[in-house]
C-alpha cells in the first residue's frame, strides 16, 4: 500500500477554511443587479444562505426585503423555495 505523504491527515487536521475561500458569496446590498443575473427578493424573517445547484455559489439574504443577484444557471432551483420570491 503506497503512502499519501501525510496529505490524509492534513486533510483532517486542517480547518476547510479554504474551501469557503474558493466559492464565491453574492451579498445583499446597493449595488444593482446585472442584466445577465436574476434578482430574488427575501421575505422571511431572519437570514437565508442558499448553496446553486448548478454553480455551488452561496447567496446570503441577511434580512427581510434584501435583493441579491442569482446566476441564471441557479435560478430555476431557487424558484422553489418558500421564503424568496423573484423580482
Amino acid at each position: 500500500m503506497s503512502c499519501c505523504g501525510s496529505r490524509r491527515q492534513q486533510f483532517w487536521t486542517t480547518p476547510s477554511a479554504s474551501m469557503g475561500q474558493s466559492v464565491p458569496v453574492a451579498r445583499a446590498g446597493l449595488a444593482p443587479v446585472q442584466p445577465s443575473g436574476r434578482a430574488f427578493i427575501f421575505e422571511g424573517l431572519a437570514t437565508l444562505m442558499i448553496i446553486g445547484s448548478v454553480t455551488g455559489r452561496r447567496y446570503h439574504f441577511p434580512h427581510a426585503g434584501a435583493r441579491v443577484a442569482v446566476d441564471p444557471r441557479d435560478a430555476p432551483g431557487l424558484r422553489g423555495k418558500p421564503v424568496i420570491r423573484r423580482s
